[in-house]
């Protein structure tokens, strides 16, 4: 994680010769736990977003003018189930969450968290939260500000991907 966090901050740093707009990281670490979940998962979490994790470190270091062009989207490829499995985690899922950080970034959360629904099935064997909104929408918008009107163009069907009423992605950034 370091030395990706290095390398980023490499090509961050030197943004006026590279012109870096989109970079795609990996954190190897193992996300994909199905038991014991949470002894797994917080010494990751901690690497990643702790007082001297990766990020933290990361954004201390960089200029003024690049924190201020810096966007992170944290999500993986996979969601998780409602419940525990017996073993203290969960299988693989249809819905996830996404984390978008970032100084030009309006914070809150877009779209409900956990749909009381959802709740209601929490008794169901190996059910999955449900996926309501197309992460086009939100790399869409993302795209959206790197480069105005390219959202479009980048995700063609996000207007047909589904999305939660009332859900508005347009002002996620100032």
């Amino acid at each position: 994680l370091a030395l990706v966090a290095r390398n980023l901050y490499d090509a961050l740093f030197m943004h006026d010769v590279l012109d870096t707009r989109i970079a795609s990281l990996e954190y190897g670490a193992n996300w994909d736990t199905h038991d014991a979940q949470r002894a797994e998962i917080e010494p990751n979490l901690a690497n990643l977003f702790g007082r001297d994790g990766a990020l933290a470190a990361l954004y201390a270091a960089l200029p003024t003018d690049a924190r201020a062009q810096l966007t992170l989207l944290i999500g993986g490829e996979f969601g998780r189930q409602l419940a525990d499995n017996g073993g203290r985690g969960t299988d693989h899922g249809e819905g996830t969450v996404m984390i978008v950080i970032g100084e030009q970034v309006r914070g809150g959360v877009y779209g409900t968290m956990f749909p009381e629904e959802e709740l209601d099935r929490l008794h169901e064997p190996s059910a999955d939260i449900h996926g309501v909104n197309g992460i086009e929408h939100l790399f869409g918008a993302i795209c959206d500000w790197v480069q105005p009107g390219a959202g479009n163009v980048v995700f063609p069907r996000r207007a047909s991907a589904p999305l939660e009423a009332g859900v508005d992605l347009g002002g996620i950034f100032a």
